[in-house]
């Protein structure tokens, strides 16, 4: 599988690289520093994004047409489009949603004829994160 991604920080604040760290924070971008946080006169950051990934679901799904190996999976080829909006409020709390299209394409787990047995959905999230 593979992404992009792409983040704009719409209230100009940047967001820090931090080489070394602890556990999973190493070599990664850290959010921003807010220079207004909410409520102390100020709207905190705002942050747009877009992602674009394809991930390949198949594990041995054989031939079009076959049944499946015994030891195989179709699960396809899922892509999903994705926007979304973050607002941090201050450097600890931040509140996430964003909306998802995904397309799943997949072909039949039967050995009747070829058809497209995939998925088309959307999904909104949202989240709520608290650091400490």
């Amino acid at each position: 599988g593979w992404y992009v991604e792409g983040t704009w920080i719409l209230t100009g604040e940047s967001r820090r690289y931090v080489a070394s760290g602890t556990g999973n924070s190493v070599a990664v971008w850290d959010g921003p520093k807010v220079k207004q946080p909410f409520g102390a006169d100020g709207i905190g950051a705002l942050e747009v994004m877009g992602r674009y990934s394809v991930l390949d679901l198949n594990w041995n799904e054989g031939v079009v047409g076959s049944a499946v190996p015994t030891d195989g999976i179709r699960g396809g080829e899922q892509s999903i489009f994705a926007l979304g909006l973050i607002w941090y409020l201050n450097n600890n709390v931040r509140i996430m949603t964003d909306y998802q299209w995904v397309d799943i394409d997949r072909i039949s787990t039967t050995a009747a004829t070829y058809y497209d047995a995939g998925q088309e959905f959307d999904v909104l999230q949202g989240r709520v994160q608290f650091k400490f």
